[in-house]
């Protein structure tokens, strides 16, 4: 009777094991069902910037949709690599592509919090799910994103893979890509990045808007300090190492909407001509490098002799009246941010904000975001005359 029982058991378990394989083969086979090729990531070409260059090499212009400038993975610092792999997929190295330690621990804080903030996804998934997948929160979704996660482990390197995904990501701040989010942030080469900005960096993938150092610093410094944490418990780096990465005032910056940097009009034709000539290719995503014969310096003195001219003939029109009205100094440099700079230029006009009149001194004080200055009315005879709406001069 017990031997009878054993073998019962035996045979239940030889078919539970059987039915369990079966539907896993057929729930693979089922889901793989119309996936997308994976030889396709290796032909995926990532949106980038297109630049035009004057004649010295120099860099007069950028258009982009996605200001992207892909980066190889040896070029990028080994303690940036390991920040993200701290924060992301800790054992990316390790893993087939999915990792049932990181999901089993994923789906137990779910439970634990009432909701789905953590997915469990490794950097592998990621990468698939921002190439080749749609990014809706699915079961099936999930289910097809592992089974291509670890076809991918089969046909590149876990190199190549996180090289993707390092120039996939968005960082916000317009920023798609490590090496543009290093430019943006922190105004510099990605060569130049220290472990406290990799760190800060590191924090932003998960949500660009939510840890964004541009807008709510407080929140993204947390989330570096996590990351710190996470990359002292992975071995990447020593506590000290974290502390003082930890105590280093990072400086942000808001990315420059300019695209144009020399050469406006000049560059505006280049434009103009090449999508005339050339329509095939897309001058805002196939990251295109255009040679001109410009020379900047020999236009910088046109320029200047234009402006010259346009200004004398602007001042016999005399005084146009102010530009705008604006209640306080906070509300001007909102208004008028994209024309403030750190360093003025000499012979340019920028919009000022007045703060105080001397009419006895004939003498105005102005703000200009980051200066003040006096304007001495005596050595401006020429807006004595001011322009009425008519276009009649006024005497004032």
């Amino acid at each position: 009777m017990f031997k009878k029982l054993i073998i019962v058991f035996c045979l239940f378990c030889i078919l539970s094991m059987g039915a369990v394989a079966g539907g896993l083969v057929y729930g693979y086979h089922y889901f793989s069902k119309g996936l997308p090729r994976i030889d396709t990531v290796e032909d995926y070409q990532m949106e980038s910037v297109s630049a035009i260059l004057a004649a010295d090499g120099t860099i007069v212009a950028e258009f982009f949709d996605e200001q992207r400038y892909p980066v190889r993975l040896k070029d990028v610092p080994l303690f940036a690599r390991e920040a993200f792999l701290a924060a992301e997929d800790a054992a990316f190295y390790k893993h087939p592509g999915i990792d049932p330690v990181s999901i089993f621990r994923a789906f137990l804080a779910n439970i634990r919090t009432g909701s789905a903030r953590q997915g469990g996804s490794t950097i592998t998934q990621q990468v698939v799910k921002n190439t080749l997948l749609t990014r809706e929160k699915k079961l099936e979704r999930k289910i097809k994103e592992a089974i291509l996660a670890y076809r991918l482990e089969k046909k590149l390197s876990k190199d190549d893979i996180l090289e993707l995904y390092l120039n996939k990501i968005f960082f916000g701040n317009r920023s798609y890509g490590i090496k543009a989010a290093v430019r943006n942030y922190f105004r510099k080469d990605i060569s130049k990045v220290t472990l406290a900005e990799a760190a800060l960096l590191a924090g932003l993938p998960q949500a660009p808007s939510r840890y964004s150092p541009v807008s709510n610093f407080p929140a993204a410094k947390k989330r570096q300090l996590y990351v710190l944490n996470q990359m002292v418990r992975a071995g990447f780096i020593s506590q000290k190492a974290a502390d003082e990465a930890a105590s280093e005032e990072v400086r942000v910056y808001r990315a420059s909407s300019d695209r144009i940097f020399e050469a406006p009009y000049y560059v505006s034709e280049v434009r103009r001509q090449f999508e005339e000539r050339w329509g095939q290719y897309d001058i805002d995503r196939d990251g295109l490098k255009i040679y001109t014969a410009l020379d900047t310096k020999a236009y910088a003195l046109a320029q200047d002799a234009m402006e010259r001219g346009l200004k004398e003939v602007d001042k016999r029109q005399g005084w146009r009246g102010a530009i705008g009205k604006v209640g306080t100094i906070e509300e001007f440099i909102e208004q008028y941010r994209e024309w403030l700079t750190e360093n003025l230029l000499l012979n340019r006009v920028y919009p000022a904000f007045v703060t105080e009149i001397d009419r006895s001194k004939r003498k105005v004080t102005v703000d200009i975001g980051n200066f003040t200055g006096v304007v001495d009315l005596k050595k401006a005879e020429w807006a004595k005359k001011r322009m009425s709406v008519d276009g009649d001069p006024i005497w004032i």
